[in-house]
């Protein structure tokens, strides 16, 4: 009873560990910025692929790669396409910004949205980073039920489309330095978030608020228009967008990736294998086995002269008794003392172990006589008793 009422509790923890999981998970909304492709939290790019797959004023084929810069200009497959990164931020060691350097002068279009770009990008194209401070300001709240909080918002202008995104998403601008040739293409009245510089044959694109290709700001009123305006900028062609700086390489993750995608499924991998785990907590305990319990072995051999007895009682035969007792105490002498009484003359005998047991001579005679008279000739149960005393008696008094 004790295991069973241990094993409903363990039961009950885990079920209550898996509701808790599971609503845990549907109430929480993911506001990382991640910028996955196929995400559709607040900062996933999920409205900006379907934008780019449905917009008929663009002629951008893209599609999606899990492979770093370096691979993408070593594989002939993607030799004749253009780049488009979008990460939180983008930097490169010296070697790889070299190569997408080079690659870029001989007509590759890369697109960089990123709100932190690498020193040797900035300082090629004479341009640099700056930080716009903007804190959110609540304007005002209603304590009404239906209460709204209002906040800042920021207009951003290309090609006479305007696009307004809040002081939330809008952290950095870029500054151009008046002998850059870099070419401003959107922004707000006096700060650039979006240019172009001409290198070779090619172009570099830089957007220094990658917020604003996100799900929730691209959905935002008619923000879709400024973000088509933006995508319009490119050159047309195919192109491929490489998530690796951001997600890693593809298949690396984790093997179980395909369940753990799956709302519910994952909380159910985490809820079993913390079951085995609690499990072997509990189970890690040794358990004693019971004890049997041993008897100490009886003494029968009381009851098997008792019984030996009863039958000698019930037969009434004095004389077999006695032939026995004789038997036994002459195998004891012999045994003993080392005399062998089956001689007819034992004369000598008996004077030899009269010596040997320190008892009389004729005390020895008496016993030998009676108790061959007694077989030989019963007489009375007096008798009998008699010669059962005198053998007791020998045993009693030999040395």
């Amino acid at each position: 009873m004790k295991k069973l009422k241990k094993h409903h509790i363990f039961l009950g923890v885990v079920v209550l560990l898996y509701l808790a999981l599971t609503f845990k998970d549907q109430s929480q909304t993911d506001w990382t910025k991640h910028y996955k492709s196929n995400a559709k939290s607040p900062y996933g790019t999920k409205a900006l692929t379907t934008l780019l797959d449905e917009s008929e004023d663009l002629n951008l084929k893209v599609e999606n790669s899990r492979l770093t810069i370096y691979e993408l200009l070593d594989s002939p497959e993607f030799m004749d396409k253009g780049i488009l990164l979008i990460q939180p931020s983008f930097s490169l060691d010296k070697t790889d910004y070299d190569q997408l350097y080079k690659a870029i002068e001989k007509g590759k279009d890369v697109f960089i949205a990123a709100e932190h770009f690498d020193y040797n990008i900035l300082d090629t194209l004479r341009i640099s980073a700056e930080g716009t401070y903007n804190i959110p300001n609540l304007r005002y709240i209603d304590n009404q039920e239906d209460a709204e909080a209002k906040i800042d918002s920021v207009d951003m202008e290309m090609n006479g489309v305007i696009g307004k995104f809040s002081t939330v998403d809008y952290h950095y601008y870029l500054s151009i330095d008046d002998s850059s040739t870099v070419e401003r293409l959107a922004g707000t009245d006096d700060q650039n978030v979006f240019v172009k510089a001409k290198i070779g044959e090619g172009n570099l694109f830089l957007l220094s608020t990658p917020n604003v290709l996100s799900n929730f700001p691209l959905l935002h009123e008619e923000n879709y228009l400024f973000v088509n305006e933006i995508l319009k900028a490119l050159p047309e062609g195919e192109y491929v967008r490489t998530e690796y700086y951001t997600l890693g390489r593809e298949g690396q993750s984790t093997p179980l990736r395909v369940i753990l995608a799956q709302q519910g499924l994952k909380e159910s991998i985490f809820t079993l294998l913390l079951l085995i785990f609690v499990y072997l907590i509990f189970q890690s305990k040794r358990e004693q086995r019971a004890i049997p319990t041993i008897e100490p072995p009886k003494n029968d051999s009381m009851a098997f002269v008792k019984t030996i007895s009863q039958l000698y009682l019930n037969a009434n035969d004095n004389k077999k008794i006695l032939i026995k007792r004789k038997r036994f105490l002459f195998n004891h002498i012999r045994n003993k003392h080392y005399l062998d009484f089956n001689e007819e003359d034992n004369t000598q005998n008996i004077q030899l172990l009269a010596i040997r047991t320190g008892i009389d001579e004729e005390e020895l005679r008496s016993l030998f006589v009676c108790v061959d008279r007694e077989i030989n000739y019963p007489m009375t149960a007096s008798g009998f008793t008699r010669a059962n005393q005198l053998i007791d008696e020998f045993y009693s008094k030999e040395q």
